[in-house]
């Protein structure tokens, strides 16, 4: 068995970042988180509401318990049509609240649709910064000064 996650403690740790985000049920007592800005979408000929980044699946507490999740079967992904895979809390051993927060954040911070990797997600959980260059192109450029922090890239 995994660790337990109280979503309402990770939703506090996601708006302490700046990020909007709430836990809401969808169905049959199941909590899911939804974070980051929202966008219409067609999904099957209709449209619908898209979050940057959604979180679960966990309890509902209906205001009587706290929501809660297992690490075990939670997930973090984009809430885009056909893109159901996410990251696996499990496969990282993800344990506490802080890091699911900022698996999540990091997903609101991609373009909508694209998944966090299993690599960009380990990157972040070591406390570094996943790379917005593709790994081909940083081999091939460098910066402009070996001093410099500057965004200018040269070949």
């Amino acid at each position: 068995m995994g660790t337990e996650l109280y979503l309402d403690d990770v939703v506090d740790r996601i708006n302490e970042q700046g990020v909007s985000a709430y836990v809401a049920e969808t169905g049959d007592g199941e909590a899911t988180i939804y974070a980051g800005a929202w966008h219409l979408v067609d999904d099957e000929s209709r449209s619908r509401t898209a979050y940057s980044a959604v979180a679960g699946p966990g309890r509902f507490g209906w205001d009587q318990y706290p929501s809660t999740a297992d690490t075990d079967d939670f997930r973090i992904g984009t809430d885009t049509p056909g893109d159901r895979r996410g990251t696996s809390c499990e496969e990282l051993e993800i344990t506490s609240s802080r890091d699911v927060a900022n698996l999540i954040v990091a997903q609101v911070r991609l373009p909508l649709g694209r998944s966090l990797s299993q690599r960009q997600a380990r990157r972040i959980l070591k406390g570094q910064r996943p790379s917005r260059i593709p790994t081909w192109l940083q081999r091939r450029r460098t910066r402009c000064h070996t001093s410099c922090d500057c965004r200018n890239w040269t070949r």
